[in-house]
């Protein structure tokens, strides 16, 4: 190789460097004026957007995952729920849960506790009901039990 072709091909390496150099550096820019917004971190969506739903801790929203809740009413008008809650780690889950029934003005009418052992990658049905019939929606509370 010449020196001429070398000093061609040094000169050309350098603009490719320089171009790189200046589309990172424009990139960099817009995207710290916010001009590139990147997507919201989301829960697991099968499990966690239903409004009656909350998780007591994120180790327990990791290792579960909460199906769509079945209500039903007896002869009498008293609301019963079930919700799948499904083991998704290898170890049996021991979780503690509490249904909130409230009436149509979102006052507490009853409440519901009780603790179900989840066998690994399993599912259970947590079930509870009303004690009255103006039971209008629930709220279902999920948590490990409380060790003293």
């Amino acid at each position: 190789m010449t020196a001429t072709v070398k000093s061609a091909l040094a000169h050309a390496a350098k603009r490719v460097v320089s171009r790189r150099s200046a589309l990172s550096a424009a990139l960099a820019v817009a995207g710290l004026s916010g001009c590139q917004q990147e997507a919201p971190v989301t829960g697991r969506a099968e499990t966690y957007d239903y409004p009656w739903l909350t998780v007591g801790s994120t180790d327990l929203r990791a290792n579960t995952r909460v199906g769509d809740a079945k209500r039903t009413r007896d002869e009498s008008g008293i609301l019963y729920v079930s919700v799948p809650v499904r083991n998704t780690s290898d170890k049996q889950l021991y979780v503690d849960y509490r249904v909130t029934f409230v009436d149509r003005d979102g006052r507490q009418l009853s409440e519901y506790r009780n603790t179900s052992a989840i066998p690994p990658f399993s599912i259970r049905d947590l079930q509870a009901n009303s004690t009255s019939r103006q039971a209008d929606a629930f709220r279902v509370e999920l948590t490990y039990p409380r060790v003293n």
